[in-house]
């Protein structure tokens, strides 16, 4: 089966054909009189006609992907893997104990390591699998600008989805996990290096918003400065997670500002 681009190209293909047939008619009316010919240019106005609403409906039909893949990637964000778990392993809201959100963090403090680390894969996990979704449209070629902007508007959606699921009323996590998995999945270099950031920060203080504000802060020194990408959609995406990070964690730094920040490790419920 031939791929999108052989579609495409065999479609200009046409298109330049039914062009020039077209041209020759209208400068040589009386000449295409022979048998070969004149079959072809008979033919030539309605073929114009029905390559371009075939081309039309290329366009409709790669707009309708986009439009499914953009929704896909905001239901995989809206997956409340914290939320399920807690009620599965148990019986609880998540949301109604400790600091009372919905993500890794909380899990880890309210329903112990092994779930928070399942949650914390499961939320990375679902970014990721709504930025691979951007391989599904058939337009733009992988590695190029376009098809990365398509992957962080994808791990976008998600970590929105994340923050905001329709499946668990609109109350979510604060998208750090989600903005790791995104991370990740387009371009992992320096996801990997501000990760290590937030685990440094994490051993030495047990503050995971401050470990996630950090990390977020560094990352576009990593991807900027370090990794040196050339990429403009990366690096605007680059400045929009810290910017996002330190938005949902808005009550966390006004208690670390306090000092009332809690620490992840405390009273779990058995």
């Amino acid at each position: 089966m031939p791929g999108p681009r052989s579609t495409y190209e065999r479609i200009e293909e046409r298109e330049r054909r039914a062009r020039k047939l077209t041209g020759l008619f209208m400068e040589n009316l009386e000449q295409f009189t022979d048998k070969e010919e004149g079959p072809a240019l008979a033919v030539a106005g309605p073929r114009l006609q029905a390559d371009h609403w075939f081309k039309v409906f290329c366009y409709f039909c790669s707009l309708m992907v986009f439009l499914v893949i953009s929704i896909l990637a905001y239901l995989l964000g809206s997956i409340p893997s914290a939320v399920w778990l807690g009620r599965a392993f148990r019986g609880i809201d998540l949301r109604e104990h400790g600091s009372g959100n919905a993500g890794a963090t909380n899990a880890f403090r309210v329903l112990g390591s092994p779930i928070g680390v399942l949650v914390l894969l499961m939320d990375a996990g679902k970014a990721v699998l709504a930025v691979m979704l951007a391989g599904f449209q058939p337009v733009f070629e992988r590695g190029s600008e376009a098809f990365i902007l398509l992957q962080i508007g994808l791990g976008l959606l998600a970590v929105v989805g994340h923050i905001f699921p329709v499946f668990a009323g609109f109350r979510g996590g604060k998208g750090v996990a989600a903005l790791l998995g995104a991370g990740l999945a387009i371009y992992p270099f320096s996801a990997l290096c501000a990760m290590a950031v937030y685990v440094f920060t994490f051993l030495l203080s047990r503050y995971s918003a401050l470990g996630s504000l950090l990390a977020a802060s560094s990352y576009p020194l990593w991807m900027m400065l370090v990794f040196k990408t050339d990429s403009l959609a990366l690096r605007v995406f680059s400045l929009l997670v810290p910017l996002l990070v330190f938005y949902t964690h808005r009550s966390n730094i006004s208690r670390l500002l306090k000092g009332e920040e809690k620490r992840v490790f405390g009273s779990k419920i058995k």
